[in-house]
């Protein structure tokens, strides 16, 4: 969310593109990473899968979010 409020709140282009591959090379460990860790601990019944995929939809929306937080500050 922080990253996206960052994103949103650039204002030259510069600015924009280091802030873009930051977050382009630390978002793809990042949710690989967590997509291991809820395969290994959420397999159990369809409760845990739907859990985990409400986790997968937090972190894939949570920068978007932020993006549009930072734009309307």
């Amino acid at each position: 969310l922080f990253e996206g409020i960052a994103l949103g709140l650039s204002s030259n282009l510069a600015a924009t593109m280091n802030i873009m591959l930051a977050l382009l090379f630390h978002k793809i460990p990042d949710g690989m990473s967590l997509g291991i860790s809820l395969s290994k601990n959420f397999r159990k019944d369809e409760e845990e899968k739907k859990r985990a995929m409400r986790l997968v939809l937090a972190f894939s929306f949570s920068t978007p979010v932020g993006i549009i937080i930072g734009m309307l500050l």
